[in-house]
């Protein structure tokens, strides 16, 4: 039995292939198993005989169990959508710098199109963070040096397409899949508490300014005080 919701998919998938608008077919869809439980399965196969009026004689295929995979694909787009969502800067870029993916937060706070960050190694995004000298060598120094640091959040800067930069922290992750090894960088930008930070250093001058300043005039006030009582030429006593 057909689930429901794949019953179009699958009936359109055959009826194109036995008037003859395809030889074969692959799709998956889910099918109620024995213990009544929904399971993904791919069907793949074909037509290898028409008659003279090409009405189908023979057909073979084969049935594939899909279940574990649908639902490795289903977390996956769990966490994408996860990552999508976040409000901090998030992308994956291989060891060679090629960056592989980057959520819309990254897009905008850098302001370029995922067209243009494709084009890009992630070491352009910060030569200097990265260890990138004017013969673009360092990269792999960096990535070394990164790996035996995970837990650590890095205080650096991104550098955004107009080339003005913004200071964010940076922690990174390592993942390993099929032999090959994957870094996730995770950056919060820093730009408000900065901001935040400098306007409150600004202020603490400030105010360090206005009391030398006031301690400056309360001591020439004093001076003046000073020279009006020793131009006294009686005492004074007080009661």
């Amino acid at each position: 039995v057909v689930h429901p919701d794949d019953q179009t998919l699958v009936r359109s998938t055959f009826q194109t292939l036995f008037e003859g608008f395809s030889e074969g077919f692959n799709i998956d869809s889910r099918l109620i198993r024995e213990d009544h439980t929904w399971c993904w399965f791919n069907l793949r196969g074909g037509i290898i005989e028409r008659n003279h009026l090409g009405k189908p004689l023979r057909m073979v295929g084969a049935i594939s169990d899909i279940n574990e995979r649908k639902e490795i694909d289903r977390l996956v787009r769990l966490a994408q959508e996860g990552v999508e969502q976040t409000s901090i800067i998030a992308f994956m870029f291989h060891t060679d710098g090629t960056i592989e993916y980057a959520n819309q937060q990254t897009l905008k706070q850098l302001g370029f199109e995922w067209e243009e960050l494709q084009n890009l190694k992630t070491y352009e995004l910060n030569p200097a963070f990265f260890g990138i000298n004017n013969n673009g060598k360092g990269w792999r120094k960096t990535l070394d040096i990164l790996t035996a640091n995970l837990s650590n959040e890095i205080a650096t800067h991104l550098i955004r397409k107009d080339k003005t930069s913004f200071p964010v922290t940076i922690a990174f992750r390592v993942v390993e899949f099929e032999g090959k090894r994957y870094f996730w960088a995770f950056a919060t930008d820093m730009s408000a508490i900065k901001a935040m930070e400098q306007s409150l250093l600004d202020e603490q001058k400030s105010l360090a300014k206005r009391v030398k300043e006031r301690t400056k005039e309360l001591a020439q006030i004093n001076e003046f005080f000073d020279l009006i009582i020793q131009a006294i030429p009686i005492p004074i006593y007080f009661k």
